[in-house]
Formats: structure tokens, sequence, C-alpha cells
């Protein structure tokens, strides 16, 4: 059998954490469903940047501090 759930429903049901995808595409599905809570990582780079979305639950805010905290301690020089 097909594991057929699209990533978005996969984690409004629970079955997924994380997901990482382009920030114009959270934007669009967060107005559809606020349910979803993103964490955008902004890099002075001329490239989209990229969207780190956890589910808006307890166990998805714990990810994204855990997430956010390491983000900051390895954070990528912007002077490139």
């Amino acid at each position: 059998m097909r594991f057929k759930l699209q990533p978005f429903q996969m984690l409004l049901d629970n079955r997924a954490d994380v997901m990482f995808t382009d920030d114009i595409e959270v934007e669009y599905k967060h107005k559809l469903n606020p349910n979803f809570c993103m964490a955008k990582i902004d890099l002075n780079a001329p490239i989209t940047n990229k969207i780190f979305l956890f589910n808006n639950d307890e166990t998805g805010k714990k990810i994204q501090q855990q997430f956010n905290a390491w983000w900051l301690s390895n954070k990528p020089s912007e002077n490139k």
C-alpha cells in the first residue's frame, strides 16, 4: 500500500514533526490553515529562503525551540 498523505496533512495528523520547504509555500498554506507554525530563517543571499515548518502544538513548539537554539549556536556567516 502506498503512503499517499500530503506532507502538510501529515503534520496536521501528527504523523510528521517537521517539514522543510520554501517560504512562499508555507505562507500560502498558513493562510489556509493557521495551525501551521513556521520559523523563517533570513540569510543575506540571492536565494529563496527556506522555511522550517512545525505543528502548532506543544510538541511542535518544543521542536521549534530546540531548532532555534541550535540555529543560533550554528548560524552560518552572512558575509561570505
